[in-house]
């Protein structure tokens, strides 16, 4: 039988996106309310990286390099002339 392990709270808007790390410790999250977080799959705790800008950008996708040392995220945000 299958069984919810953890619940995983903390975004105040929709998640857009999620990917484990290649040992499947920590989980990476991106939402509308324009963070990302990661989380430890053990304990639940997560540190939040909040996107700095003023143009509301929601993050789209996440993704985690094969060393696990660093995040990046991609949001539909798009270059404009002033």
């Amino acid at each position: 039988m299958k069984q919810i392990h953890n619940r995983f709270e903390g975004h105040t808007k929709e998640t857009h996106s999620l990917t484990f790390s290649s040992d499947g410790r920590f989980l990476v999250s991106g939402s509308a309310d324009r963070t990302a977080r990661i989380w430890d799959t053990a304990d639940g705790s997560s540190k939040t990286i909040a996107i700095a800008d003023n143009t509301g950008v929601r993050v789209k996708s996440v993704a985690i390099s094969p060393d696990g040392r660093l995040v990046a995220t991609g949001s539909l945000d798009e270059v404009r002339d002033l």
